[in-house]
This record gives structure tokens, sequence and C-alpha cells, in this order.
């Protein structure tokens, strides 16, 4: 499946302008009709690499247009190809789906969850297809793809505010990850549905899963039990109150300490889970007081300020980090110091426009700070 990031059509347009040339004229170039240029710049058209990369030669555009096309198949050798095309079930071609799902994975943090979670259903479906024939060692390592994959699924649909759908997709996430038997994906999955959870007001329920995540102990990654313990904090904090939000962070920082020295090497599930995104985790549980606190308020502008800093640039750009401006924006704003709410409301915009998040854009219009 091909997937084109959203700026594709008006970066054409543009490079086309750029060199001053008609439809006509680069047609000619490029041996492609005038009329399929201009479906190609009104984004009716879907390019495929070949296009791009034939658009790109043809405007000296240096790769720009073949950067903001991704075809799946490509990213596989000849041999996963093969593979898939003929049905095998083995634990080799569970090793090219998982290359698929990884892309599908850092796609989302360039062009956000609305381009990408079509081809991440379609995805997870081949892979259930696949699984539910499957015997012996490779349907283990499929249905450990398949668990990958609907919890990819379920996080997407939460990121769309479609949280029926996210709730159905994680159970069955859950239901893989368990007869894979792999304890941290399982508990990450468990994770997930504890922020979905949170996303839907119920703080109770979101501190009793992120207690369960917790459970699997040393078997589940020390960045995810990092993430599920600040999970937690934020839960306690509206259910227990901010001192047993504050003795929960304290637990936090202990485990902070040791991921900071640890070494591990994350699943690739869990590629985001660096330290500057548990220090905005951790900024996010600060927030929640900072209108009644003002030690909270700084904390919070201190410890997002410094994840969101820290952050490589495509994740810097991605639209989840648009939730901690948002955060950022909010806690400005509670203090009174409305520019700064603004600055960071203006950063969320830029984000909403790269990724296309419809979401995020709503959001700015509702904060008092953009009236």
């Amino acid at each position: 499946m091909i997937i084109v990031d959203p700026r594709w059509p008006t970066t054409l347009r543009a490079l086309r302008k750029q060199s001053g040339l008609s439809y006509r004229e680069l047609g000619r170039r490029v041996a492609y009709s005038s009329s399929y240029l201009c479906e190609l710049e009104a984004g009716r058209k879907t390019p495929t690499i070949q296009v791009a990369r034939h658009l790109d030669v043809a405007l000296g555009a240096s790769g720009r247009l073949a950067q903001l096309v991704v075809d799946d198949a490509g990213q596989l050798d000849d041999d996963q190809r093969s593979r898939l095309a003929a049905g095998d079930t083995s634990a080799a071609a569970a090793e090219a789906l998982a290359v698929i799902l990884a892309q599908h994975r850092h796609l989302e943090d360039v062009v956000g969850s609305a381009a990408v979670v079509d081809a991440a259903a379609a995805h997870m479906a081949a892979v259930e297809q696949l699984a539910s024939s499957a015997t012996g060692a490779g349907r283990a390592r499929l249905l450990h793809v398949v668990a990958q994959s609907a919890q990819l699924v379920g996080w997407l649909q939460m990121t769309l505010g479609r949280y029926a759908q996210a709730r159905r997709v994680l159970a069955q996430a859950e239901a893989a990850a368990v007869a894979s038997g792999d304890v941290d994906l399982t508990a990450l999955v468990i994770s997930f549905q504890g922020h979905l959870a949170e996303l839907c007001g119920r703080p109770a329920e979101a501190a009793e899963l992120s207690r369960a995540a917790l459970a699997g102990g040393a078997e589940v990654y020390i960045g995810e039990r990092v993430y599920d313990t600040l999970q937690l904090a934020r839960a306690v904090a509206h259910v227990d109150g901010r001192q047993a939000a504050t003795e929960t962070i304290r637990e936090a920082d202990q485990l902070g300490a040791e991921f900071e020295i640890s070494g591990d090497d994350p699943p690739p599930w869990h590629y985001y889970r660096s330290s500057a995104f548990l220090t905005m985790e951790r900024g996010l549980v600060h927030a929640i007081h900072s209108g009644v606190d003002r030690h909270a308020a700084d904390a919070a502008i201190a410890d997002l300020t410094a994840g969101l800093a820290a952050l490589p640039y495509e994740q810097r750009h991605a639209e989840w980090a648009g939730d901690y401006l948002l955060a950022m924006a909010d806690v400005h704003s509670a203090i009174g110091d409305r520019k700064a709410a603004t600055k960071a409301l203006d950063e969320v915009a830029v984000v909403a426009d790269a990724t296309g998040s419809a979401r995020l854009r709503q959001a700015v219009r509702k904060r008092p700070a953009n009236g």
C-alpha cells in the first residue's frame, strides 16, 4: 500500500511554479499527460515512488517529492516479498510483516495518524488472516506481530477520538499478546488500555490498568515501567490527591534513574520511550495541579520544555507532540501568562498543519488563549 504525505500535492505545485513550467511543459519532460499532473496536484491521484522520483529529477527537487511517498512493499527485500506473495506463514514472513509495521510507526511521526490508520488496519487484518491458518513457531511469531499491529491501530484510533474502536482493537491486541507469551508486549497493551481510560475520564480504571501493566515486573522494559508509574501518578492525582501523586512521582524518578544507566536496547514498540519523552510525561503529572499550586506549574513548564527540546526533529513535530504543547499552553494559561500560552498554541497549530490533524486544530480553537 502506498502512503502519501498530505503535503505532497502542494509541494509538487510549489516546485512546478518555481520552475516556471506549465502542466504541458512538465508533462513533456516526464512523459505524463497534463491532465494527470493536474490530478496529482489536486490530490485526486496517488503518486507512486517512481512517479515522485521522475518529477524530482525533472524539477531539480533533490528527492523532496520521493521523501513524501512510502510504498510498504518497497520496504521489503526480494526474499521477504516472495514469501508474502506465496502466503508463507513462517517466522521469516512474520519478520517481513514486522518491517512494514515498523515503517507505519515511524511514518505516523511524520504525517500524523489520519494518514496512516487505514494502512495500519489493513496490515493488521492481513497478519490476522495469516496467523489464523499458521501453526507452530510461525503462528507464535505471527501472533506477536498481530499484537503489535493491533496496539498501533488502537493508538491511532485513540488519537483520532474513536474511543470505542480503540477499546475493541486493544482487546484484540491483549489477547494476541497473551497468546504470544510476551510479558513486555502484554504490559504495553494494558498500559494503552489505561491511557484510553484516562482519555475517557475514568481515572480509577486508569490506575487499575497502570498497576496491572506494572505487575509484569522486571520482565517489562524499564522505560515502559517508568511510563506506567507516571501514568499511575496522573490517575492517583485525580483519585487520591496531590500527595499521593507526589509519592508516585518519586517512585517513577527512582525507576528513571535505573533507566538512565540500564543501557538496555528497547524493543521496537518502545522506540519512543526516551528520557525526553518520560520527562514530558512527568510534566503532565505536575500540570494537573498547576492551577492551584505555582510550584507544580513551574515544575510542569520546566519538564515539558526540557522534554520537547530534547526530542528528535521528527518526533518534535509529530502529532502526539502537539498534546504536550497543548498541556504547556494550559499551564501557562492557568498561571495567567497569556503570551506564553499563545506561543505554545501557535506551535500546536504548526504541528496540526504539518500532520493534517483535525483534532489538534479543534483543540487550539477551543483554548481561551486563542480567542
